[in-house]
């Protein structure tokens, strides 16, 4: 975040963390990742709920330890693994049956990198459908985030080129470079 601080564009954060609240699930994609990690620090800094931070990718997790993000006591932050991950997603389950929580998915592609190639797609989209269905239930919201390229006229992760998860229930945002961020990509 503090190495491209010209890169940060200023989003409408109060209206899409309200468009987002008001969805059980949420896809966020973007291009670049400071972007994220700055987008995801500031709509969870503006939300009163607590927030279930899963982090495959280790981005936020390691700006928080090295304390460029400051640690704030409504976050809890799960580093899954191939191997914890069952415990884990049995421990956010209770949680959210207790209370409304936001839970925070980042990102899709370092979720697809801890499973191998066969069952990772099926996988990721049943914990997704999952995870809307829990939401929903109990009164939470769950944001995905997910790198992002163009390759010819769609959107895929980046830089495998696997197929973004396709939930029916789940609206899309693109918020990069202060777009209207109620747009979907089609």
């Amino acid at each position: 975040m503090d190495k491209n601080p010209d890169k940060i564009p200023e989003y409408n954060f109060t209206e899409m963390r309200d468009q987002m609240i008001k969805n059980n699930l949420n896809i966020v994609q973007f291009t670049d990742a400071f972007e994220k990690l700055n987008f995801l620090n500031r709509l969870i800094s503006l939300t009163s709920m607590p927030v279930i931070f899963l982090d495959f990718d280790l981005l936020y997790s390691g700006y928080v330890v090295s304390r460029i993000i400051p640690a704030n006591e409504k976050i809890q932050i799960f580093r899954p693994t191939r191997d914890t991950i069952q415990a884990e997603f049995s421990n956010i389950v209770k949680m959210i049956s207790c209370a409304r929580h936001i839970i925070v998915l980042d990102s899709l592609n370092g979720f697809y990198n801890i499973f191998d190639e066969r069952v990772s797609g099926v996988l990721i989209n049943r914990i997704a459908m999952f995870l809307e269905f829990i939401s929903r239930n109990h009164d939470s919201t769950t944001i995905i985030s997910a790198m992002v390229r163009k390759k010819e006229n769609e959107w895929v992760l980046s830089p495998r080129c696997r197929q973004i998860i396709d939930v029916k229930n789940a609206q899309v945002f693109n918020p990069k470079n202060n777009d209207n961020i109620s747009s979907k990509i089609p």
